[in-house]
């Protein structure tokens, strides 16, 4: 969502229920350079400052917040005017959907009121004070006919003029606003097409601040997708938090196969890829290590194997350098940068 006409940014700053986090790139003045990383700054977010949501206010207590991301800039820019940052907010804080059109218009307006009406009609959303973000992916000819889905996420107007103001108040212009969970999907397709180019079905789960996404791609269509609150998972009896996630990811596997596959894995099918982005959620061990997400035998009778999307791999793929690792919740702020 584009906000004000103003210069590319070359600060992504991301705000959570967590923390807040900046990060600035050096754009090459030789497009085949591409960009380089220069910094990532992050500071904690006192507990309730920030409480993400896609129905109700999400910041609590503004002049925290505002605290917090002043001393990110002023720790880069001192004594600089306001700068223009792509700003990079939770996924939950929109309502998400998966949309499907026989036809779908051409036109921009068009296309908004339709989804809009789509949110309105199956969710009973308000849409009348709300923007949208899209993405879409037209399905591969079958017996003659071909279709459209639709991923959109629907953010009410409230909640982007609170995290605008929170820029503004900090000294930053904020051009644009996205969803972590659609800039992150975009920046990690172009390795889930190059490691599964030959995979009909590819899955895509993403871990960010106590939530996942889960993405089904069918020939690189997503066919469905799921964003869960783990706040709202109970953990049982002596289970870990790390315990209930993998819970979590099997239940929806376990779903996708009985009611959108509408059969279980084969054990002469080709194992499906599951790539993982793990953007801020503790689970012990790094993913594609000994904790991974799901138990071996599991993995194995649901027929997946797991591939972690390193973020030093998805930046190289980008043609992206960074001078120093780079974190999960660095690569959230960095996104805005790359999608604006």
């Amino acid at each position: 969502m584009n906000v004000l006409p103003f210069s590319v940014p070359k600060l992504g700053l991301t705000i959570d229920s967590r923390a807040v986090g900046l990060a600035r790139i050096a754009r090459a003045r030789s497009l085949c350079r591409g960009m380089a990383l220069q910094s990532y700054d992050t500071r904690e977010v006192p507990s309730g400052a920030v409480v993400v949501s896609h129905a109700d206010p999400n910041i609590k207590d503004a002049a925290v917040v505002v605290s917090q991301v002043r001393s990110l800039v002023g720790a880069r820019a001192a004594g600089v005017g306001p700068s223009a940052v792509s700003l990079t907010v939770h996924g939950l804080c929109a309502r998400i959907a998966l949309f499907e059109f026989e036809r779908f218009p051409e036109k921009h307006p068009e296309r908004e009121a339709i989804v809009s009406w789509r949110f309105q009609k199956d969710f009973q959303a308000p849409i009348a004070n709300a923007r949208l973000a899209y993405r879409v992916f037209a399905t591969p000819a079958e017996n003659g006919k071909q279709s459209v889905r639709v991923l959109a996420g629907l953010i009410q107007l409230p909640i982007i003029e609170q995290y605008e103001s929170v820029c503004e108040e900090a000294g930053l212009i904020p051009t644009s606003l996205g969803l972590s969970f659609f800039r992150i999907f975009d920046l990690c397709r172009l390795m889930i097409a190059g490691h599964a180019a030959n995979a009909e079905e590819v899955f895509f789960v993403y871990f960010e601040d106590d939530s996942f996404s889960f993405f089904a791609l069918h020939r690189s269509v997503p066919v469905f997708v799921r964003v869960k609150n783990l706040r709202e998972t109970p953990e049982g009896p002596g289970q870990s938090g790390a315990a209930a996630v993998a819970n979590e990811v099997r239940a929806t596997l376990q779903f996708y196969d009985d009611r959108i596959r509408r059969q279980p894995w084969r054990g002469g099918e080709a194992a499906r890829p599951v790539f993982v982005f793990n953007g801020s959620v503790a689970l012990g061990e790094p993913f594609g290590g000994p904790a991974a997400i799901l138990e071996i035998g599991t993995a194995a009778s649901l027929g997946i194997h797991e591939i972690s999307l390193a973020p030093e791999g998805i930046l190289r793929s980008r043609l992206i350098s960074a001078h120093a690792p780079v974190s999960g919740k660095g690569l959230i702020a960095l996104s805005g940068v790359l999608a604006a």
